[in-house]
């Protein structure tokens, strides 16, 4: 039931830059049904009102008041229906949109009212019947069929929700990771610490979301990968470039171009696929692109870079490039660490069944170092990127001879710089590094039976919102150790070596040195006086940052009125002891005891910064940088070749993993959707508790200037026909780790 869910919340697709006004927003979701509780059989119809009231807004104009949108838009139980009627009424509305959608003149689909059979009009088995009884009447329907089969599925899980949730007042239990089938005598146990079992309800996706997942299910499925265009276009173009743009869908259609296309599943990372060869674009990305925590200032051209670069660049020049802080490189020391720099995607030991094709099917990893420079425009560039560790490795640089060897040098870096990204910047160092903290909130500070909420929780619970449901999906698909295990698949590290990864961040991690922005900067060389033209996950970041500062410190001052009174409060001394004691959650730096108010508003500060803006600089940009998969493969099939005689042509058909390409990007889309739990829609939430309204007041106020701020920026650089930097703008930057 898990994977089936997680299957379907994958299968969702997004916003990318393709729907950002010249203002630089990505506006919020229109039309999105009311929230109907997942305990009532009603929540069944929750999925396919909000789908079609949004889907189809645009397309049919039906007239005035009265029409078929309309009354599916207002549509309620009335008083004495019975749950049952009032899913058939509302199953039989979506129908007529379906036909005037699909431009039906089958007889049997404009009748399909007639085909409703219900056994027991109160039990939710009569709208599975429903549904079984629609699927048969348009069986000669290929499309219909795959589209009800979707839409069956998630209200089923729907209906089905509330059983397989825990009761919200039950305490978290927690465990360690254990070993992994490939690699069986390296030990995870010292990796943090994670959920033992299901979130309890209220950490759940609500029936809204839901309904928001199936809209876009639907969505990708029929108007992106699979829409006939794009099927014919990669049988053509299979070997090429081409190829991986031909899953995109157009923004524009008819005669000219000129019609906003209203069915644009997958919109086209425009900007990626014209610019992806270019070296400024690619060395850019270190900086604000999907990655931008791993880019570090030379300090020592001696000690931080390889002999091997230093004869091929020249030592002299490394040196005058460092003096002037013009020298940076990035180093994937753990991709190193690794046993294996290459691994089966379908390892024989969780996949005893697997094809002969797929038992040969091998993706490989390089361990790179590559280094840049700031040109005399103050744009990042390269210099060279070295593949291996091994002595007399070649450094591959822009002056190389066979360009197909460079732009492959080019994506073998991004390879590894993706494979860290997805596992450790991404997963690891947000997703997973927050789940401690919210098992210790929920077991200490959230109110039940016994004890009333802590003030605090006030501030801490909207951070926490559909995390841990994220974390124990995402074992169970992106991470499983079990059979057709997607971070197999998809990914040139595989699991059993993800997870080494994350446990080699964690030997390292330190609550205020790791996850404290200005700390792990400095600790990159970007000081806070480095001057760093074109890094906008720094820029934003900071300004973000230090916002939360005070706003974390104005809401501890609502609820203390002194130091003293933080040193008394039993309450978030137990939170300290069980989040950082070593028989508890042990997080490494985390205090120990609140002595001060200061203390604690600076630990409140990171646990804003870390499931908001840190989540949303290293996630959001996905679509961008990732969907069009030449620019940043997650999987690579092929090593550097040691001949010269390589072409693009070997390149596209032989390297990349295009068996995946149509899950990856499915995943992708859902990975980015866009939030409705942002930094500044917290009112009700923050209001509810009685504290901190102040405190989120003003926060609010600084936000809406900050946004203002960026959006000029990024008006500044679409002038220029440079990409604008968004992903941390309070409409788009979420409150908590929500997807």
């Amino acid at each position: 039931n898990r994977l089936a869910l997680l299957a379907a919340i994958f299968s969702a697709p997004t916003f990318s830059h393709a729907f950002v006004p010249s203002n630089g927003r990505f506006g919020r979701p229109t039309n999105v049904a009311p929230a109907i509780s997942a305990s009532s059989s009603s929540s069944a119809l929750c999925g396919v009102k909000s789908f079609l009231s949004e889907r189809f807004k645009d397309k049919l104009d039906l007239g005035p008041t009265g029409d078929i949108l309309h009354e599916l838009e207002n549509f309620k139980q009335e008083d004495g229906e019975s749950d049952g009627d009032a899913n058939v009424r509302g199953l039989k509305i979506a129908l007529k949109i379906l036909e005037i959608l699909d431009d039906a003149e089958d007889e049997e689909l404009a009748n399909l009212d007639d085909g409703l059979v219900r056994n027991d009009p109160d039990a939710d088995e009569s709208v599975m019947s429903a549904l079984d009884s629609i699927k048969e009447k348009i069986g000669s329907a290929k499309e219909k069929i795959k589209e009800f089969e979707k839409a069956k599925g998630m209200i089923e899980k729907l209906l089905d929700i509330h059983e397989k949730r825990g009761d919200n007042d039950m305490q978290y239990t927690y465990t360690t990771y254990p070993s992994h089938p490939e690699y069986p005598d390296i030990d995870l146990s010292g990796a943090m610490k994670r959920l033992e079992g299901a979130p309890v309800k209220e950490d759940w996706f609500s029936a809204k979301k839901m309904a928001r997942i199936l809209r876009r299910m639907i969505r990708a499925s029929r108007f992106g990968y699979d829409r006939d265009e794009a099927v014919e276009e990669r049988e053509k173009t299979k070997g090429t470039e081409k190829f991986y743009e031909a899953s995109f869908s157009d923004d524009k259609i008819g005669l000219l171009n000129k019609i906003p296309n209203p069915f644009n599943g997958l919109p086209r990372p425009e900007y990626t696929i014209k610019n992806w060869k270019k070296d400024k674009f690619q060395a850019g990305q270190f900086l604000s692109g999907v990655n931008p925590v791993m880019i570090r200032v030379v300090t020592d051209v001696d000690d931080q870079l390889t002999g091997e670069i230093k004869a091929k660049i020249g030592t002299d020049k490394l040196k005058k490039l460092c003096d002037e802080k013009k020298l940076f490189y990035v180093s994937y020391d753990d991709l190193a660490r690794l046993e294996d720099k290459w691994h089966h995607a379908w390892p024989e030991v969780n996949n005893p069944d697997a094809t002969p094709e797929q038992k040969e099917e091998l993706h490989y990893l390089h361990a790179p170092i590559a280094v840049f420079y700031l040109d005399g425009e103050n744009e990042l560039d390269f210099l060279g990127i070295q593949l291996t560790r091994t002595f007399n490795a070649p450094v591959y640089t822009p002056a190389e001879k066979n360009k197909a060897k460079w732009l492959y040098a080019k994506m073998s870096l991004q390879n590894a710089d993706t494979n860290i990204h997805e596992w450790v910047s991404h997963l690891a160092n947000t997703h997973l590094t927050m789940e401690p903290h919210f098992i210790a909130i929920h077991n200490v500070l959230r109110g039940n039976v016994s004890r009333d909420a802590h003030p605090l929780y006030s501030f801490l619970r909207p951070l926490t919102i559909d995390t841990l449901f994220l974390n124990w999906a995402a074992r169970d698909s992106l991470v499983s150790y079990g059979s057709d295990s997607m971070g197999d698949r998809f990914t040139s590290a595989g699991v059993g070596q993800i997870m080494q990864l994350i446990g080699m961040q964690w030997e390292r991690y330190d609550f205020f040195k790791s996850s404290s922005l200005p700390s792990e900067l400095e600790s990159r060389g970007f000081t806070e006086d480095f001057d760093m033209p074109g890094y906008y996950f720094r820029d934003d970041g900071m300004k973000l940052w230090n916002m939360m500062g005070k706003y974390a410190s104005d809401f501890v001052d609502e609820v203390y009125a002194s130091d003293a009174d933080v040193k008394g409060d039993d309450r978030i001394q137990e939170w300290a002891h069980f989040t950082s004691a070593s028989d508890k959650l042990a997080v490494p730096g985390f205090p120990s005891s609140f002595e001060t108010k200061e203390g604690l508003a600076k630990v409140l500060q990171v646990l804003c910064w870390v499931p908001s803006g840190l989540h949303a600089g290293v996630n959001f940009p996905q679509y961008d940088y990732l969907m069009f998969m030449p620019n940043k493969p997650l999987g690579l099939m092929k090593p550097m070749p040691h001949d010269d005689d390589m072409n693009e042509e070997w390149i596209f058909e032989n390297t990349l993993c295009d068996s995946s390409q149509k899950d990856l990007m499915l995943t992708l889309n859902s990975l980015v959707l866009p939030s409705t739990h942002t930094v500044n829609s917290l009112e009700e939430e923050i209001d509810a508790s009685g504290y901190g309204s102040k405190a989120y007041a003003a926060y609010k106020k600084a936000l809406e200037e900050y946004g203002k701020e960026v959006e000029a920026r990024n008006e500044g650089l679409e002038k220029q026909g440079k990409f604008p930097y968004v992903y941390m703008h309070p409409d788009n930057c979420p409150a908590s780790i929500d997807i």
